[in-house]
């Protein structure tokens, strides 16, 4: 008698037949039945020596024991034992999957769950438990699952992480390298995945090293096949995370020190011989297949007595390729079975015909593909060929571009597309960037890909698809590229180019191996911003060094040069690199002016300015950005002459002059706000700056409401360099008004963040975040500091800013209460408070974290104001006036 176990019900797990009543001898067919499986399921368990059994003629004979011992070995999830590894840490069982970097150090957003696929897994018990076992094992630490395209390798990982990244402590992540065409850009999908952005300070590859190094992590590679010139990186990973575990899914194997191979074989089929029946036919994985697609594709299809042989015959003339069985399930809603059956027969000498190093299911699978293309109308297999130049999906607007360079007419294109859709060969996106565009996306699976790239390029149409693919990118980002310096559409438009990125890549590649340096300077120039923007800061820069290289030698114009030139410098520039920004600019600026092109030139003048003040050459640098302002007034466009005046303002603030420093920075956000939402970046930037000023003067009410109002502007333009800058400032604000606490957690965020996305702070922002750290450690001791620090770190740049937003706005609902001369500032009567204590100008300096200059020039302003020739006046004068007393004690940070 057979009964549901309750134990398996309380657990979730599957129920299944509990034998624990049976008695006596069982056949091999009789344990099939209780354990619910195919008696072949049966026998391949004894031949494994899973299950004891002894053989009797040809039937083996299993006892009760036996097949009780079996079922619960079967059955039992492998958990790591705590003292097979000196390495190991147990695990923390949890009810998702979620990338462990989610709210950690090095942080650029908070990375999504892991990938969940919309049909259900069906099958594979016996590779999930093998795989699962070889896991467990604490010497296998590099696992590659291999078979041939189509057999159902990343369906397969992705099972595996969902449910073994739970017993991994610090979970795991899957990163999906089908985009990726250089090995060298490896590194960075695995960092983008996890969240972690390059520095010019410190290698990607030791980035994801430190913060992987002491994290018990399942990390999930897939298609790795054509990446192999990484593996060594994968290797030097592992050596440094002895925590670490790599799960590849790759057509072959890595061919690397310590590596596990296990082969993802077909799904099981039914039996040979015999009618097949709905319920025998039924217990074979691939017919399971079979029958959740065709019923997905058309809902009155089930398995039954009468098609049972035929759907069989099909799965096994498909050798039970997942791939192959869902492009024939698909079908059902045109053909019939026997139709589908009799077209495979047709076919089948074509398996022949592949190459003969290829393995036979390559080659059943190559045949899938051709029959399931042989399907279409000639003007569907023509689009088809084409749209396999786009690597990681493509619009609608942009099929219709390489269909119509094929000769297309634009509304065959979006039937062709239809029809590619119903045969399963295409497949509609879904996801927040692609319909931001007001277009819809499509993908194709990297195998069908890879097909129809050989027969484009065996009908000679290579070279024609892909120049229609990448005209039709440089066209698409030129016609954007006015809009990515501001405006509230900017944060879409960057979702958008980076769903796109890989199409970029292919662009500019073609560009560059055709010799189209032109057009390769043009879209690597024009591309400047949302690689700034979005931190691709080294990848961006090495695209556009590439293309300048090229330009070098051959005749170009000067336009494109000069706007390539101005991209790579601006680069250079946020990461600190201010030699290579100079040369470049000043390269720049000279074919500007050859060009006579006004703005050009203006907008040279205006980097260089920035890139001598971050020098410390004042001097220098305001004759560079004054020229670049009487240019910008020229032109008359009010946002760039916001932009010269902030950069004025910003530096007379370095230079001391806090007056001057108001000034210039109040109009530019007033001209900011007169140009509009069209530089919502530039009055982000601008408020910020002001913010600063009036924090340094003092004025913490107004500085908390200029925050508050640059925060929301920041969260509009969506950029993280601003967020970062940002978030230091307040650190300081926190600082100066005693909260030394939240100070450091800031600044634990601001730094995190400005590592995570490349980004360097201009070094005399550098220096007074630096010197305000120090004062915070003195006030709360190196441990309490580093452990803010870390926690800050450890938050996502939306938790930080939700954390520092209040702090801000309680600052401005407090508000300064210090009383202040009228012609005194908050900052001129604390330095005055502390010129009365008799500190120096070095301690007055160290105790309000400014430099010195700035103290000398906040003195100068005060004797002025009070009409007297020194300090020792001035404090006589503060006394006479009431604004200093005997016993007052003059605040460190209020």
């Amino acid at each position: 008698m057979l009964r549901l176990s309750a134990a398996q019900t309380d657990t979730g797990q599957r129920a299944m037949p509990d034998t624990t009543e049976l008695s006596g001898i069982l056949s091999a067919c009789e344990v099939a039945a209780a354990l619910g499986v195919n008696e072949r399921t049966v026998r391949r368990a004894i031949a494994r020596g899973d299950l004891a059994a002894t053989k009797f003629g040809r039937s083996f004979r299993i006892t009760a024991e036996a097949l009780a011992d079996f079922r619960d070995r079967r059955h039992r999830v492998p958990l790591p034992i705590a003292g097979t590894s000196p390495a190991f840490r147990p695990p923390r069982q949890t009810s998702r999957v979620i990338p462990f970097l989610q709210g950690t150090e090095g942080l650029d957003y908070a990375p999504s769950d892991l990938a969940r696929p919309l049909t259900p897994f069906l099958g594979r018990e016996q590779e999930m438990a093998m795989v699962a076992s070889l896991l467990n094992r604490p010497e296998v630490r590099l696992l590659t699952l291999t078979g041939p395209g189509g057999a159902g390798k990343t369906r397969l990982a992705l099972q595996i992480t969902e449910e073994r990244a739970p017993l991994f402590e610090d979970q795991g992540a899957f990163v999906s390298l089908a985009p990726i065409a250089d090995a060298n850009l490896v590194p960075e999908a695995i960092a983008r995945s996890l969240g972690v952005r390059d520095a010019r300070d410190q290698f990607l590859g030791e980035r994801l090293a430190a913060l992987i190094e002491r994290r018990h992590f399942l990390l999930v590679l897939d298609n790795f096949e054509h990446v192999l010139p990484a593996g060594p990186f994968i290797v030097d990973l592992l050596a440094a995370c002895p925590w670490l575990t790599v799960l590849v899914t790759s057509r072959t194997t890595l061919r690397l020190s310590g590596e596990h191979a296990f082969p993802v074989p077909p799904m099981t089929l039914p039996g040979p011989t015999g009618v097949a029946t709905a319920a025998s036919a039924g217990q074979a994985e691939a017919v399971q297949l079979f029958v959740a697609r065709a019923s997905a594709a058309t809902p009155k299809f089930a398995l039954n007595d009468e098609n049972a042989s035929a759907v069989g015959e099909i799965c096994r003339r498909l050798d039970g390729l997942p791939l192959a069985i869902e492009l024939a399930a698909a079908r059902v809603s045109h053909l019939t079975v026997t139709a589908l059956l009799a077209r495979l027969e047709q076919r089948l000498p074509l398996l022949t015909g592949g190459p003969r190093d290829a393995p036979p299911r390559q080659r059943a699978m190559r045949d899938a593909i051709a029959w399931s293309h042989d399907l279409l109308s000639p003007e569907a297999r023509a689009l088809f060929r084409q749209l396999s130049v786009f690597v990681g999906g493509f619009t609608l607007e942009a099929a219709e571009a390489v269909g119509r360079g094929s000769g297309e007419p634009k509304a065959n294109v979006l039937e062709a597309i239809s029809s590619l859709v119903d045969a399963s060969l295409l497949q509609r996106v879904d996801q927040a960037a692609g319909e931001g565009t007001g277009d819809q996306r499509f993908g194709m699976l990297e195998t069908i890909r890879e097909y129809e790239l050989e027969r484009l390029e065996a009908a000679g149409e290579g070279a024609t698809a892909r120049d229609a693919h990448a005209a039709y990118y440089l066209a698409y980002v030129e016609r954007i590229e006015a809009d990515l310096y501001g405006g509230r559409g900017l944060v879409s438009l960057l979702e958008t180019l980076e769903v796109e990125h890989p199409n970029l890549r292919a662009a500019l590649a073609h560009l560059g191996e055709t010799g189209d340096t032109e057009a390769c300077l043009r879209l690597a120039g024009a591309l400047a911003p949302f690689w700034l923007f979005h931190s691709h800061r080294g990848e961006g820069r090495g695209w556009l060094q590439a293309a300048l290289d090229r330009a070098r030698d051959v005749p170009v114009a000067a336009a494109p040069r000069a706007k390539s030139m101005g991209g790579a410098a601006v680069l250079a520039f946020t990461q600190g690199d201010y030699g290579r920004a100079a040369e470049l600019a000043e390269e720049g600026l000279t074919l500007q002016q050859e060009r006579g092109d006004h703005w050009g030139i203006a907008t040279a003048l205006n980097l260089l300015g920035a890139v001598e003040r971050a020098r410390g050459n004042y001097d220098l640098a305001a004759l560079r950005f004054e020229a670049a302002l009487a240019l910008f007034e020229e032109t008359g466009d009010t946002g760039w002459i916001a932009l010269a005046r902030g950069n004025l303002g910003i530096l007379a603030f370095w230079r001391g002059d806090l007056e001057q420093a108001t000034a210039l920075l109040e109009d530019a956000v007033a001209l900011y706000r007169q140009a509009g939402d069209l530089y919502a970046y530039g009055t982000a930037a601008a408020l910020s700056d002001l913010a600063l000023v009036s924090c340094d003067r003092g004025d913490h009410t107004r500085a908390a409401g200029l925050f508050a109002e640059s925060l929301m502007r920041w969260r509009e333009v969506g950029t993280k360099e601003g967020l970062a800058d940002w978030l230091a400032r307040v650190a300081v604000l926190a600082t100066e008004r005693g909260q030394f606490a939240q100070a450091a957690r800031v600044f634990g965020a601001a730094e995190a963040l400005r590592e995570a996305i490349g980004y360097a702070f201009e070094l005399p922002a550098r220096a007074r975040h630096e010197r305000a750290m120090t004062a915070v450690r003195g006030e709360m001791g190196e441990a309490a500091f580093a452990a803010a620090m870390a926690a800050g770190g450890a938050l996502s740049p939306d938790e930080a800013a939700a954390e520092a937003a209040p702090l801000v706005e309680g600052v401005a609902a407090t508000g300064t209460a210090a009383a202040v001369h009228p012609n005194l500032t908050p900052r001129e009567l604390e330095i005055l408070r502390q010129v009365a204590a008799g500190r120096s100008d070095r301690k007055i300096a160290d105790a309000l974290f400014i430099s010195r200059r700035t103290v000398n020039a906040h003195v100068a302003h005060i004797l002025t104001k009070l009409d007297v020739h020194s300090r020792r006046e001035a404090v006589v004068r503060g006394h006479e006036l009431g604004l200093l007393t005997g016993d007052d004690a003059p605040p460190r940070y209020t």
